[in-house]
């Protein structure tokens, strides 16, 4: 009698001996198909509750959220550009009407990776939305640095410096994505006078 093992993946059941590379796709399957439906249908049903409730219920909107978006960037890092592309617009498009629950600093800083994805998937002009939208963030933070007197300044030195970083690894991306270079002369101009002060 032939001993059958069943393999269990995600919710799939195989009775059959497969290769490790067939596990990735099944994997990467469950994960890309079913799990951003999943969070897409929350985020629905969120839309419907109303202001007030959303804001009760903000800690769990926020981590279906964080999940939605934890999918969305494990696709990104494996560079599945042709999922990635729909599953950034849906998540954005879904996450939106909650972005106020977030502070703008933290919805949008950590869809950086998400500009190169959109460019490379020939959406260009998604991608310039969402680079402006997540340079202006970083800009209005530097700004905030600007208000404290100049001899508190060196207590804030590695903030400084964390948001420099973060908004420099955001321009050097979009230099490379972005075809125009008249735009990219113009987000350069942005960049230093943003950061020039603390240089």
């Amino acid at each position: 009698m032939k001993n059958n093992k069943l393999l269990i993946v995600g919710t799939m059941a195989f009775d059959e001996i497969i290769t490790p590379t067939q596990v990735s796709v099944y994997i990467n399957a469950f994960f890309i198909g079913i799990i951003p439906v999943k969070y897409q249908d929350k985020l629905k049903y969120y839309k419907t509750i109303g202001n007030a409730n959303q804001r009760a219920y903000a800690e769990i909107i926020l981590t279906d959220m964080e999940r939605y978006r934890a999918v969305v960037d494990a696709t990104v890092a494996a560079e599945h550009t042709a999922v990635a592309k729909g599953l950034i617009q849906d998540f954005i498009e879904s996450s939106r009407t909650f972005a106020p629950l977030y502070s703008a600093y933290d919805y949008y800083t950590p869809m950086t990776p998400y500009v190169t994805v959109l460019f490379d998937a020939e959406m260009e002009d998604s991608g310039r939305l969402l680079f402006d939208a997540i340079a202006q963030v970083y800009q209005n933070r530097l700004a905030l640095f600007s208000q404290i007197p100049q001899e508190e300044l060196e207590y804030y030195k590695e903030s400084i410096t964390y948001e420099i970083r973060g908004y420099q690894e955001l321009i050097e991306s979009y230099q490379i994505a972005e075809p125009d270079l008249a735009l990219v002369s113009e987000a350069n101009k942005e960049f230093k006078k943003a950061v020039g002060p603390y240089l």
